[in-house]
């Protein structure tokens, strides 16, 4: 048995497979386009001690290719976790441990701040030479750590450990401050 074909039947057989192609490659393209917009935003923050200046400060970077919203801030003390950015965290263990309220600036950085891209930021600087002191005592050594979960635009999770740690994507760690800015 034959199938004829006349030239319209075949010509609009054609033109829907070239579509149907067509379409394949568009929503491929897309995707390749979504995930390299995800990489080109990247954030990349850096915590160090600031040994540069005259004082100590505590400094945090975003060296990274996009903006990072901070998830979580905490300091590992020894064995136990205090839920306080490092500025008040300094102020509250100096007034115990010594009995003195201190003089230390710094930049409080809280959950849901953005952190854009370039930016360095002194999270605790000294102001003079006893507060200089007590500030690399408390984070220039390896029983103190700031900790801080922050997310991309598109709500990937990094944790940073610590001065001069590397930041690890968090898979199981789910960005609640991310959730609430862009959920619908």
């Amino acid at each position: 048995m034959k199938i004829k074909i006349n030239t319209n039947t075949f010509l609009g057989i054609s033109a829907m497979l070239i579509s149907l192609g067509t379409l394949i490659v568009l929503i491929y393209q897309s995707k390749l386009m979504r995930e390299h917009e995800e990489k080109s935003a990247i954030p990349k923050l850096e915590l160090w001690n600031d040994l540069s200046e005259s004082r100590y400060a505590l400094r945090l970077e975003n060296k990274g290719l996009g903006p990072a919203l901070i998830e979580e801030v905490a300091v590992k003390y020894g064995d136990k976790i205090f839920y306080l950015d490092p500025m008040f965290f300094a102020i509250n263990y100096a007034d115990s441990a010594n009995n003195e309220i201190r003089q230390i600036t710094g930049t409080n950085l809280f959950e849901g701040i953005i952190i854009t891209l370039g930016s360095k930021i002194k999270l605790v600087e000294s102001t003079n030479e006893l507060d200089d002191q007590m500030l690399r005592d408390l984070f220039y050594n390896y029983d103190t750590k700031v900790i801080i979960y922050y997310s991309s635009i598109y709500g990937k999770v990094w944790k940073l450990n610590g001065t001069g740690d590397l930041p690890n994507i968090q898979s199981d760690y789910e960005p609640k401050i991310f959730n609430e800015l862009f959920s619908e």
